[in-house]
């Protein structure tokens, strides 16, 4: 059955339901006091009518409890007692929430460890308990109490998405859910084909949230993330007075420094604008290659009134980092690591980013909203190639030395329109719109690239003759239509969309003919969100995935494309008075194909049986008692091949992963207040190959901060690996596995001006 034919029957049901007639019924609503937000959710439920309001009107407000209201509007005006909120009649009959001041506030996500609203990954407007999938947010203040170095430092907090080491020179790639992902920047797509680049690059100062979408739902926002998408949030100018600086001193003579700006422009407030500035550098990392050093200057602006919401950013960044520490494997045996680099020491990856986003919504009527959002980034890439290619012997390896260089231009364009009605007894949110990325990738070789054996007693032993390498360049385009509809019908959410795609390739190697591909698909997804009470939702979902296969096999013919099937069923549970929060959930993946290079022709690729992917999936975060709050994940998850042709194994992805961080905050005094933290972060073992001979062991750490705060005064102490555990991180091949970090310290003091 066609997509289109799948959308038609949920339109179908869904007019068969409509045609019902309404039921008046006497209702009597009672809600205890609990965040705005979720107070004006449950009234909405409980009275089957629909609230508008500003989340940021609300964010931050507290409920006052109601007690037997009469109907949603008595409910409304005895929830908002007190608060600068008021209670208007929209002119369609829908209840609407005004306000008497309307300012861009601080999102949640830079005060709280625990996020509950959507951003720039939902088109839809809902919060996270609204959508029917399972989604975990990494909130700046979270990263800011761990110290991340990175967003592969804070993606340890991610259940089911494990950090790839790409290569020796530098850069780091992830997998959610045991497929390979893509990253997004606000929304957006970021350097398709280099999500390496996307996600490991962005310093984490600039940064508001990260999301990472899992399921299904994932696939709306483009075609190449099956099991799931990391999301980069960054910060958005507030109207509140914001002048925070910090300085940052740890191991390997690490240095930071950061300030992030922040006020209203306009008397009125309406017109606001952030300035963040941060700089990093180390002197070295644990096997003595150059340490990283990062750079980052973000201005943006933002107009904001009771209708429009319009941000202008820019970033511009670089990176420079060194060789990734490593070792390798000789038959079934992981070398001694060492201490002292094999190669030169300034090898390493440097990246150069310069981006401009902007953001519109407007809100043109009280049933329809429309928005705008676009992204050009413009990447400059090199590697310094130093790196072993093969393991020879017990201490000789093949060396391949080179030079690469790549230059990637993106744009990335959104446009919707979000439309909100009711049909007799249901509800309906849609999302109708259109989304064009397009991109430009040069790669500029080095003429000449060298393999030869190196013996790490006695040194070079036979240099091989240099081969000649070749450049290309790659222009990339995906169009897309796509209409999803979320129709409420008392405690129930049924979701129905579809993504209409179409692609596009050239590549161009030089003294070669031009190759020239095209592709198309139509990708549908369903779900379902059920509300058992105002505390526990069920939801289910379902989508088909597509990727298409540009890749030329020996014989130069294209390979096949590849196909998905993503299922996840869970609930959400609210504890705590609303604090707490569980997200549990079930999934299976099914990928019908994977390429891989030809390992008997280099510059060619195979088409290797598929895989599947299944497990469980558990997140908590919030607050347990005052002051002491949790943020764990634990992720199982089945792999196996579809065929057993090349082996029973899935390399390069642990069954298991985890993560347990709790913090405790007692006041000392008035003015002070002390911070204890730990936490514990691990994974399984994970094999090197298909036929599970080379397998790497399982890593796990602890982690401890303590945190002073005094008035505006703020010093945070954080060890990394407590017990120095020799850590080694996941890899396909045996010639390299990588050394995760030893134990290392960081101090940051901070100040806030306001």
């Amino acid at each position: 059955m066609k997509s289109w034919d799948l959308l038609a029957g949920v339109s179908a049901i869904a007019t068969l339901v409509t045609a019902l007639p309404a039921v008046a019924q006497n209702v009597s609503i009672s809600v205890p006091s609990m965040p705005m937000e979720q107070a004006l959710k449950e009234i909405e439920r409980q009275a089957g009518r629909h609230i508008d309001y500003d989340p940021d009107a609300v964010r931050g407000l507290a409920s006052v409890a109601v007690v037997g209201a009469k109907d949603e509007n008595d409910a409304i005006e005895k929830a908002i007692a007190g608060t600068r909120l008021v209670l208007i009649d929209g002119k369609d009959g829908p209840t609407i929430i005004s306000f008497i001041v309307v300012m861009a506030h601080r999102d949640e996500a830079e005060t709280s460890l625990l996020v509950r609203d959507a951003s720039t990954s939902s088109r839809s407007g809902a919060s996270l308990r609204e959508q029917a999938r399972n989604t975990t947010v990494i909130s700046s203040k979270l990263m800011e109490d761990q110290q991340a170095q990175s967003v592969t430092d804070a993606l340890r907090d991610a259940g089911g998405v494990i950090p790839n080491f790409a290569t020796v020179q530098g850069g780091t790639s992830y997998s959610v859910r045991g497929f390979g992902s893509t990253g997004l920047t606000n929304g957006l797509s970021s350097s398709v084909g280099n999500s390496s680049i996307a996600g490991a690059s962005q310093p984490v100062a600039g940064l508001e949230r990260v999301e990472i979408l899992k399921g299904p739902d994932a696939l709306l926002n483009g075609s190449y993330s099956l099991g799931g998408t990391v999301n980069l949030v960054t910060k958005k100018p507030t109207a509140d007075p914001l002048l925070n600086a910090s300085l940052e001193y740890g191991s390997y003579q690490t240095r930071k420094g950061t300030i992030d700006a922040s006020d209203a422009l306009s008397d009125d407030e309406k017109i606001s604008g952030r300035l963040i500035l941060s700089g990093a550098d180390a002197d070295r990392n644990v096997q003595h290659y150059r340490g990283d050093t990062n750079y980052l200057v973000a201005p943006s602006l933002r107009y904001k009134d009771g209708k429009t919401d319009a941000i202008l950013s820019a970033q511009i960044y670089e990176q420079n980092t060194g060789v990734n520490p490593y070792t390798y494997m000789y038959k079934g045996q992981i070398a001694p690591v060492r201490t002292q680099p094999i190669g030169p020491a300034d090898a390493g990856f440097n990246a150069s980013d310069k981006e401009v986003t902007y953001s519109v919504e407007h809100k043109a009527t009280d049933w329809l909203t429309i928005v705008s959002r676009g992204q050009y980034q413009n990447q400059d890439l090199s590697f310094g190639l130093y790196a072993p290619f093969a393991v020879l012997a017990p201490t000789t390896l093949l060396i391949n030395n080179g030079h690469d260089e790549q230059r990637n231009r993106t744009w990335s364009l959104d446009d919707y329109a979000r439309l909100k009605f009711d049909t007799l007894v249901i509800n309906h949110n849609i999302n109708i719109g259109y989304s064009f990325v397009q991109t430009h990738d040069d790669a500029l070789d080095s003429s000449k690239s060298s393999f030869f054996p190196f013996s790490l007693t006695t040194g070079v032993v036979k240099p091989i003759p240099s081969i000649d390498e070749t450049s290309y360049s790659l222009d990339y385009n995906e169009r897309a239509f796509y209409f999803q509809d979320i129709m409420t019908w008392g405690a129930a959410h049924l979701i129905g969309g579809v993504r209409q795609n179409s692609f596009d390739s050239t590549s161009h190697i030089p003294k070669q003919p031009v190759s020239e591909y095209s592709a198309s698909s139509s990708v549908p997804s369903f779900g379902a969100v059920y509300d058992i009470t105002a505390d526990l939702s069920l939801f289910g979902n379902y989508a088909l995935g597509y990727i298409p296969n540009f890749s030329l096999d020996y014989t130069k013919n294209r390979l096949p494309d590849i196909t998905s099937k993503n299922l996840e069923g869970g609930l959400k549970l609210s504890m705590m008075d609303q604090k707490l929060e569980l997200v549990a959930s079930v999934f299976r993946l099914q990928q019908s194909n994977v390429v891989i290079s030809d390992p008997a022709h280099p510059g060619y690729y195979i088409s290797t049986q598929g895989q599947e992917s299944k497990g469980v999936d558990l997140d908590l975060r919030g607050t347990i008692l005052p002051g002491w709050t949790v943020v764990s994940t634990f992720t199982y998850s089945k792999f196996d091949q579809l065929t057993r042709k090349l082996g029973a194994y899935v390399a390069g992805q642990p069954r298991v992963k985890y993560s347990l961080y709790t913090s405790y905050t007692q006041p000392v005094g008035e003015d002070l207040n002390l911070t204890l933290s730990g936490g514990l972060y691990g994974n399984s073992g994970s094999y090197l190959n298909n036929s599970g001979t080379e397998k790497v062991p399982d890593a796990k750490q602890f982690d401890i901060n303590v945190i002073g705060a005094y008035k505006s005064w703020q010093l945070n102490v954080g060890v990394k690996n407590l017990f120095d555990r020799r850590n080694y991180g996941v890899s396909t091949v045996d010639s390299y596995i990588p050394v995760l970090e030893s134990c290392t310290w960081h101090a940051t003091l901070s100040y806030k001006f306001f």
